[in-house]
């Protein structure tokens, strides 16, 4: 968008998150009628579905006198309805209803909106929304295959709650990184972490300034995890021009009896190197399309 989507305050009348026709949030910019709420959500929510089981197609919009309605479905059968005071330019409405869907999913993924905030004040991190929505579904996706190669028909599934702990080491330059600037990295990089379930540890070497800053993340604590970045770094077949190129570059080592593959990733850009190890050489080809993103915003934030 041209413009901050905080902007689209002034046009609408509010925004509405609907799930069986009950709303789960709810934003009033303005007053649409002096129609009480609960009756609006029924009327959205029968209006929605009237209009798509006698159509051919899913209605995304329908103009109501002056106003507008614009409808977006959500994951788990919630509905986003957004009630505008006129007509929106067609790819700015796209544009608008796509923020807004990937904001609600991004943050109620890790909670419930707080009552009175709005979608439309969310800023933007370092690592776009739909970079972080990406990942989150990429290991859901994995986890959820995961389960079902492994769940016993026999015995009734019993959902389990999880939680992981990340990490972080300054290796060099500790002064550079402040307590904010360690924890906008941690922020950024827990979202990769999180999609990549066998991911084990990203060793990062950034150049500013004419000074080097190095530090690690990490599944494990760095007493137990540091023997595995000397013994990548002391890997005699590894060339420092295969180090200093800007190419992605991967190879299979064995570390405590396991087989680890290591993705090595230098920009010459931002004077930056970033060593990943995981148990899966498929995640880390996966993750090698967002790196150059990865190592602009550590930059950034650095």
């Amino acid at each position: 968008m041209s413009s901050s989507i905080s902007d689209y305050k002034d046009i609408l009348y509010s925004i509405h998150i609907l799930e069986q026709g009950v709303s789960i949030h709810s934003e009033k910019f303005d007053e649409f009628l002096n129609i009480d709420d609960i009756l609006l959500f029924g009327f959205m929510s029968a209006l929605h579905s009237y209009t798509y089981s006698v159509g051919q197609e899913e209605v995304k919009s329908i103009d109501f006198g002056t106003c507008k309605f614009i409808f977006e479905p959500l994951n788990k059968d919630k509905l986003l309805v957004i009630i505008a005071k006129k007509a929106i330019p067609f790819e700015e409405e796209i544009e608008l209803v796509q923020s807004l869907k990937i904001r609600f999913e991004v943050i109620s993924a890790s909670g419930s909106i707080k009552r009175g905030s709005s979608l439309l004040d969310v800023k933007e991190r370092m690592i776009p929304f739909e970079l972080i929505l990406e990942m989150r579904r990429k290991g859901e996706k994995e986890e959820a295959s995961e389960k079902a190669s492994k769940v016993d028909l026999s015995i009734p599934a019993i959902p389990e709650i999880k939680s992981e702990e990340f990490y972080f080491e300054c290796l060099m330059n500790e002064k550079v990184l402040t307590e904010n600037k360690i924890m906008y990295i941690k922020r950024t990089l827990s979202n990769f972490f999180l999609g990549y379930k066998k991911l084990i540890l990203g060793f990062f070497v950034m150049g500013k300034e004419e000074q080097l800053t190095s530090f690690a993340y990490s599944r494990k604590e760095i007493n137990e995890i540091f023997p595995l970045i000397q013994q990548i770094l002391n890997d005699k077949t590894i060339t420092e021009k295969e180090l200093s190129e800007e190419m992605n570059f991967y190879k299979k080592i064995e570390f405590e009896n396991q087989k680890i593959w290591v993705l090595t990733h230098a920009s010459n850009k931002y004077a930056a190197r970033v060593i990943f190890f995981s148990m899966s050489k498929a995640e880390l080809e996966s993750m090698a399309p967002h790196l150059s993103r990865i190592m602009y915003f550590v930059n950034k934030l650095i």
